[in-house]
């Protein structure tokens, strides 16, 4: 009977070894790829930063580019004339002013 036993627990012993074994190779490989995870986060969020700045330059960009086409088309719009004085011919009824 206390033969039984010892083998019995012969065994287990065994069984555990091989169980923390594994369970440490798990542990191990799970550990890596966490910190692989948290690497490729890393770079996602530096990547989506980077992309931000950009989408907000461009969006300066483009504003500025409207505005100095709305400011453009204002002066294109008022001609030469917009200098002169308030006269007929420079409101272009009489046909003095040219639009450039």
């Amino acid at each position: 009977r206390v033969e039984h036993l010892r083998k019995k627990l012969a065994e287990l012993e065994s069984d555990n070894k091989v169980v923390k074994s594994v369970v440490s190779r798990e542990l191990f490989d799970l550990k890596d790829r966490m910190a692989q995870l948290t690497n490729d986060v890393q770079k996602e969020e530096e990547q989506r930063a980077d992309l931000v700045r950009k989408v907000s330059m461009l969006r300066a960009q483009l504003k500025e580019a409207r505005s100095k086409k709305k400011r453009k088309s204002k002066k294109e719009k008022r001609g030469w004339c917009s200098s002169q004085p308030e006269t007929k011919s420079s409101r272009g009824e009489g046909g003095g002013c040219v639009l450039s």
